[in-house]
């Protein structure tokens, strides 16, 4: 076995080759080598030293072991300098800045940045470096090389420090920690910036404009704007951009080129880092962690929009207003609002956004596209954010509840308005009329009263309305749909507003108080009619007879006496009605039912109106005198009988003109025109026109008898039958026994 050639080697310092000589000493004779340096002479210190590192090249053992770290070396003079990392030690001091370094090598190195000597050359791009190591790693930017290789992403990197930083990113590992407010940071130069939003310092500064920054990148951004030389501007569109390399990246977006393709889907990208935040979403890798909650994120830049979430620091102060803010970004689009700049424009009806989001999501009306499905109901929504709100139904998640009285909601602004009933706060005013609203939704209806635009029309009957609910609520007017049925009388509703006020009636709460009579009412609507009652204004007049009105319906239902419109019908009998009340008046008449009873006798009746006339007659003292006769008569039947004085019959017929003293009695005259007879008795198949003649016909069958005789005692189911038996049997005064109300149209 022959020995190796041997090694050609810089010649370096006496220094040096005498540690070398003295190492050699020390190496312990191999199974192969004997080496006897004592007995050897040498003619020159260089053949020494070729004959040392051929006498290494043969011997493969680390003699030489760290007692702090145990990592082994092969010569003694690496593991002295070793040593120095633990202690500290640096012997190499520079004279020109006083920085200290533990070899002389790298003191060597560092005199080359005073001197500014630049021996090694780039033969690529001809850039200069003091330092051979930079020139080795500055051609791995020409060769594409990155040898250092993450064993869990695969992520290349030019460098090893780079990988170790990125390697953070896997572990969660935030070393450098800021000691005011304890956030963490995976490297140092942003543990740096960080300190200065503390500190206020801002060390970078434009000459141009005097602005300050306290990062070295955004100053460099800045600077941008003022070199005009620099900018590259977009012959596609109207945007100007700073660097080239942006440039050619916008410009795919105007040209739709997609020139990356994700392997597993077909999904085409214009831009290479969209394609990998992509391809992450198929192997489901979240690589960045955030450091307080563990919650992963597939990029960095949404953990650290994240990682705001766990702070209260509010850095970012708006020029304009006191308001503060997170995040740089939302502070740039909160300015919008004062400059006015709306920069993104719908194509379609010309409408401009602040920002693009919105814009894209205002599209969706043009489109009827609806992207977000719920799982749950399979609800199409337009937006995201509505999707959300909508799956707190299905979970009934109310995180916000008020301090006050324990309401929950889904939403905080909810919860805001919430609270101004609480304080009486109204924020939300109209600029038209100065009308303010305790709910920004009010508002917003209130305004279409001034505009006066009703986008929404009904298909089936062509009646518009100015909101989308109000048409939702006359669509089921079409199909018949009342969803809301009272629980205690089996009776539905198409609004559930509807049903809470008819549950009042069983209820018999009424809320609403007039402060004028302290008269109380179940419903609200029911109050500011009873209001009008106090005042002698009556803004509504009619246009064709010159009557007035208290109230809007009262005119409207005024109008069809000269239209002849009848819009309510009986759906029993047929018979129209001009208003919805003489509808359900009449609706009684087919069931029978007796509703209103008298409290001191026990009498019923279907109507309201006759309960009250039929309790003047227990209370006697509420009788007035007509001051034409000696007669006493009911406040509700006063004025018809004065008319019989005075000879005014202001009630006429509209089908041949006659006239009557009371509308009742030309509501009975009516019936002759008509051949119609609705009440049909349930004994026989007789029909009559009118209620009161059903009624004394039944009594035939029923074998009731009212009224009765005083004289002799014998009954009679008819009142004419009892006067014929007073004129030609008992002949004696004629005194009706019959409790029967006489009602207002049949009195004389």
């Amino acid at each position: 076995m022959t020995d190796p050639e041997p090694r050609r080697i810089k010649q370096e310092d006496n220094e040096e080759q005498i540690e070398l000589i003295e190492e050699n000493k020390e190496i312990e004779e191999g199974k192969n080598h004997r080496v006897k340096t004592e007995e050897t002479s040498w003619k020159h210190p260089s053949c020494k030293q070729n004959l040392d590192i051929q006498i290494e090249g043969h011997h493969e053992g680390k003699l030489y072991t760290c007692d702090q770290c145990e990592k082994s070396f092969k010569k003694k003079s690496s593991l002295n300098k070793h040593t120095r990392i633990h202690t500290g030690e640096k012997q190499h001091t520079c004279d020109y800045c006083g920085r200290s370094f533990t070899r002389k090598g790298h003191l060597n190195e560092h005199l080359k940045t005073h001197t500014g000597e630049k021996p090694y050359t780039c033969n690529q791009c001809g850039k200069s470096f003091s330092q051979k190591g930079t020139l080795n790693i500055h051609m791995r930017i020409h060769t594409g090389e990155k040898p250092h290789t993450c064993n869990q992403c695969g992520k290349r990197f030019r460098l090893k420090q780079p990988l170790n930083d990125h390697m953070r990113s896997h572990t969660g590992e935030m070393p450098y920690t800021c000691d005011q407010c304890g956030k963490s940071f995976r490297l140092k130069q942003p543990l740096n910036d960080h300190m200065r939003i503390h500190t206020g310092e801002m060390p970078y500064t434009c000459n141009h404009c005097g602005r300050s920054f306290c990062i070295y990148r955004s100053f460099k951004r800045h600077l941008l704007i003022h070199s005009r030389e620099k900018q590259e501007n977009c012959d596609q569109s109207s945007r100007t951009l700073f660097r080239a390399d942006f440039l050619k990246d916008h410009l795919k977006v105007n040209t739709t080129e997609k020139p990356h393709v994700c392997y597993l889907c077909g999904k085409s990208f214009s831009q290479m880092f969209a394609l990998k935040i992509h391809q992450k979403r198929h192997s489901g890798v979240k690589d960045h962690a955030c450091s307080k909650c563990g919650k992963t994120f597939f990029t960095y830049r949404t953990m650290k929009a994240h990682q705001i979430v766990h702070t209260t620091e509010t850095p970012y102060k708006c020029s304009h207003c006191d308001k503060r803010f997170k995040r740089s970004a939302h502070l740039q689009i909160h300015e919008k609002i004062h400059t006015g700049e709306k920069p993104y424009t719908c194509d379609q009806c010309g409408k401009s956004f602040r920002l693009k989001e919105i814009l894209n999501q205002h599209m969706n009306i043009h489109t009827g596209e609806k992207p977000h499905t719920c799982e749950h109901c399979g609800k199409n929504f337009k937006q995201k954010r509505h999707l959300k709100q909508h799956m707190k139904f299905h979970t009934g998640e109310k995180l916000h509840t008020c301090d006050q009285c324990g309401k929950g909601f889904l939403d905080k602004r909810n919860l805001k308005d919430h609270m101004n009933i609480h304080t009486g706060e109204t924020p939300y005013t109209c600029d038209q009329c100065g009308k303010s609203f305790k709910y920004k939704g009010n508002l917003s209806v209130h305004l279409k009263g001034h505009t006066g635009e009703k986008p929404h029309t009904c298909d089936q009957c062509g009646k518009s309305f100015k909101y989308k609910g109000k048409l939702s609520l006359h669509m089921k007017g079409h199909t018949g749909e009342k969803p809301h049925a009272c629980d205690q009388c089996g009776k539905s509703f198409i609004e559930k507003a509807t049903l809470n006020e008819h549950i009042r009636i069983h209820t018999g709460e009424k809320p609403f108080t007039c402060d004028l009579c302290g008269r109380s009412f179940s419903q609200r609507g029911a109050l500011a009619a009873h209001k009008k009652t106090h005042s002698t204004e009556k803004p509504y007049t009619c246009d064709q007879c010159g009557k007035s009105f208290k109230r809007k319906e009262s005119l409207y239902d005024h109008m069809r006496i000269h239209t002849g419109e009848k819009p309510y019908t009986c759906d029993q009998c047929g018979k129209s009605f001009i208003r919805r009340v003489t509808l359900y008046i009449h609706k009684k008449t087919h069931s029978r039912v007796k509703p209103y009873t008298c409290d001191q006798c026990g009498k019923s009746f279907k109507n309201s109106s006759f309960l009250k006339v039929h309790l003047c007659t227990h209370s006697r003292e509420k009788q007035y005198n007509s001051d034409q006769c000696s007669k006493k008569k009911f406040s509700a039947e006063l004025n018809d009988h004065q008319n019989q004085h005075s000879g005014v019959k202001d009630h006429a017929c509209p089908e041949c003109g006659k006239t009557f003293f009371t509308d009742g009695a030309m509501k009975v005259h009516q019936t002759v025109h008509t051949t119609e007879t609705p009440y049909k008795c349930s004994h026989c198949d007789k029909r009559f026109k009118r209620s009161t003649d059903l009624e004394m016909h039944e009594r035939i069958h029923t074998g009731e008898k009212q009224h009765h005789c005083h004289s002799c005692g014998k009954r009679f189911t008819q009142l004419s039958s009892l006067i014929s038996h007073k004129l030609h049997v008992c002949v004696s005064e004629i005194t009706v026994s019959s409790s029967d109300p006489v009602l207002p149209g049949d009195r004389c």
